[in-house]
């Protein structure tokens, strides 16, 4: 059990089952005669945090310094997970708020669903947390580039990558 390793996806393409598996080999996780018996369990996080075991893979992922897997299947699943995994982490917290949206004038982040001129949130606003809420009216890149924006400003030395 020592080279157990808990990775979490969902709806996963065989080239990228293989990808991965050669890339734990790579950073020395497996030896090779092991990487090709080693089971993948595959799990899903659903909104309410919960994870459950899942049958069918899914190849979008979020990972979080090569130790951390969370599920996406929308684009703006990954500014959600990516909000959720800084406040998760300390890294975000509400008096940290109002967040601008990087390079606009609208609010990203904020205690309440409403921007600084009093204009709500566009769209059905995502309760983060109680106090916390996400502004979601944006493209699938733009959720990607925010979510990186965010890494880089409040988790800078953590290795961010998404996995499409």
């Amino acid at each position: 059990e020592k080279n157990k390793i808990n990775v979490v996806v969902t709806k996963m393409e065989r080239k990228i089952e293989t990808d991965i598996l050669k890339s734990l080999v790579f950073y020395g996780f497996f030896q090779p005669s092991e990487a090709q018996e080693e089971e993948i369990t595959t799990k899903n996080i659903n909104s309410q945090n919960e994870v459950k075991i899942q049958n069918e893979p899914n190849n979008h992922v979020l990972i979080f310094d090569n130790k951390e897997h969370i599920v996406w299947n929308l684009k703006n699943d990954i500014l959600k997970n990516t909000v959720k995994w800084l406040y998760n982490k300390g890294r975000l917290q509400v008096k940290d708020l109002p967040i601008y949206a990087p390079g606009g004038s609208r609010y990203l982040l904020n205690t309440k669903p409403n921007h600084a001129d009093g204009r709500s949130f566009i769209g059905k606003p995502h309760e983060i947390f109680p106090g916390m809420f996400l502004l979601l009216n944006f493209s699938g890149s733009d959720c990607i580039r925010i979510s990186d924006y965010l890494m880089k400003r409040f988790a800078p030395e953590i290795n961010f990558k998404i996995v499409e």
